[in-house]
């Protein structure tokens, strides 16, 4: 890869374009990795979720579950619990224990 060119033009800017330029670079960067961050995310859920559907379908087809067991786990979803552990960042919603005075 010949970087002639990039080292030229780094030779011609200032520090403070420099430092603009570093900036400008990390604004555009961050959202970039967020949104793969995301894409990725999604695609671990969505193959977690096949995956499970895949298992209920093999227990139903071996007799160990009924039919109607496996559409009620299908149809729970995820659990209450494990939503609000995700975004609350480690923060409990619970009260304050009263003082004792």
């Amino acid at each position: 890869m010949n970087l002639a060119p990039v080292t030229l033009l780094a030779a011609e800017l200032s520090s403070n374009q420099t430092f603009v330029l570093s900036i400008m670079a990390m604004v555009f960067a961050v959202p970039v990795v967020g949104i793969i961050a995301g894409a990725c995310r999604k695609s671990v859920t969505t193959r977690e979720r096949e995956q499970t559907r895949r298992e209920v379908a093999a227990y139903v087809a071996e007799g160990s579950m009924t039919a109607d067991e496996a559409e009620r786990i299908l149809r729970a979803g995820p659990s209450k619990a494990g939503a609000a552990d995700e975004w609350n960042f480690g923060f409990s919603n619970a009260k304050p224990a009263p003082k004792n005075t």
